[in-house]
């Protein structure tokens, strides 16, 4: 029973260690999944949008968390200006910024639809020029 229990810590200490905030870049790759999980759930919520009315909600939520998350992944950007040459990332952020990259995508995918299926909606419109402000 000792065994296994200390055998539980150590690779419980070991997880820690390895993904779960310790590390010259645990700041940045906090933020980056912020960042992740905030374009995954725009990109779910604009799929299920059924009228203008939700379409523009997933818009604006997305941008309520983005103007949280944006200056905080501009200061790590001074903190690590290996961040601004993707050449220079260091291996343990380049799968992130990998995945960041592909929800950018994701969520442009969305938002084109949304505008799409709803050019002409005053909520829509005014849901993203609202978001430009923090994609300038």
């Amino acid at each position: 029973m000792y065994r296994l229990f200390t055998g539980f810590l150590g690779i419980a200490a070991f997880m820690l260690q390895c993904g779960c905030g310790t590390g010259k870049y645990a700041d940045i790759k906090i933020v980056i999944r912020e960042m992740i999980e905030a374009r995954e759930t725009f990109v779910a919520d604009a799929e299920r949008a059924d009228c203008p009315r939700t379409a523009a909600l997933s818009i604006t939520s997305l941008e309520s968390r983005m103007k949280k998350l944006g200056p905080r992944y501009e200061e790590l950007e001074k903190k690590y200006p290996e961040l601004l040459r993707p050449e220079d990332l260091p291996l343990e952020l380049k799968e992130l910024v990998a995945a960041l990259n592909r929800t950018a995508a994701l969520r442009d995918d969305a938002l084109t639809n949304i505008l799409m299926r709803y050019p002409d909606d005053a909520a829509v419109q005014k849901a993203v020029s609202s978001m430009g402000s923090v994609y300038k």
